[in-house]
């Protein structure tokens, strides 16, 4: 991802800006990361793809209930093998 200080986008805004609707970009403060520029596009799209991940995962009980079942599955196929 290319970098661009907070000192450039000062001097040039409308430069940076048209970069970062271009692709995204890191602006720096004092040499350390401090925001990331990108489009709405971009954004939203970014945003509405983690809601879709979120909203299609199981929840934690969800996950703690298949776990619980699996591990049953297991101890009875175990307990099964052990009984022949």
């Amino acid at each position: 991802m290319r970098t661009v200080s907070l000192s450039d986008l000062n001097r040039r805004p409308g430069e940076i800006v048209d970069m970062a609707l271009a692709a995204p970009l890191v602006l720096t403060k004092h040499g350390r990361q401090a925001v990331v520029m990108m489009s709405a596009e971009a954004y939203n799209s970014l945003v509405s793809g983690r809601a879709d991940a979120v909203s299609q995962s199981p929840s934690a009980t969800d996950a703690k209930k298949q776990a619980s079942g699996f591990l049953a599955r297991q101890a009875a196929k175990t307990a099964a093998q052990d009984g022949d």
